[in-house]
């Protein structure tokens, strides 16, 4: 899958009110995605890159990540703090700023390239984070710039929680909530959003309903 067409999906869900069409929605993207996609979306659009007990963080504050814009976009540190308390939010900033053009990475090139982001440690790490945060953003549209700036901040936005994403797999698999519980509770023993959602996705409901607890 595009990272342009999943983020077009996030943009169709963030602009819904009603949980039910979200949960449509959202549950159509997983049915367009693969496996390894779907995964993928559970992590990211809880703005993250990993289940919460795999503690990799970003660590780019939201000052530094006005530095970062202010270089991405080609202006001061002081006009991007002036949008960001207009607009409330990074994200629609660079939304309404940035320029530049989808140039077709896979949501997964996306995802991999934010880890590789996200790993790197040691003297000088601030500077190399934000080098490779820019070249990831020069690499995508707005839109694409929008959720990917959330994603790092940890601010998606999308107005849904967790157990919207538990009925959207079950609309997936039977066009329904009726799913939901048998996932939810495969959810609670295993506390992995993205692995209940790649055993669905591959080996079916079944293969859900006998997942075992996780150390």
């Amino acid at each position: 899958m595009k990272f342009k067409e999943c983020t077009t999906y996030f943009q169709a869900i963030e602009q819904e009110l009603s949980r039910t069409a979200m949960t449509k929605i959202l549950s159509e993207l997983l049915t367009q995605a693969t496996a390894t996609d779907s995964k993928i979306i559970s992590y990211v659009s809880m703005g993250s890159l990993f289940p919460p007990y795999q503690d990799l963080q970003f660590n780019i504050a939201q000052k530094n990540m006005i530095v970062i814009l202010a270089e991405l976009l080609g202006v001061t540190d002081t006009t991007i703090t002036h949008h960001v308390k207009q607009a409330g939010d990074l994200g629609l900033v660079v939304f309404d700023l940035w320029k530049g053009e989808d140039q077709g990475l896979s949501l997964r090139e996306i995802y991999e390239q934010l880890i590789e982001m996200a790993q790197v440690t040691g003297t000088g790490s601030s500077d190399k984070k934000a080098k490779k945060l820019i070249k990831i953003l020069q690499n995508v549209d707005n839109l694409g710039a929008k959720f990917i700036v959330r994603i790092v901040t940890k601010t998606m936005r999308l107005g849904f929680s967790d157990m919207t994403f538990l009925d959207a797999l079950s609309w997936m698999e039977c066009g329904s909530k009726k799913l939901t519980s048998v996932i939810e509770h495969a959810y609670n023993i295993c506390a992995d959003l993205g692995l209940v959602t790649y055993t669905l996705k591959s080996e079916g409901i079944h293969a859900v309903e006998n997942m075992k607890i996780h150390v």
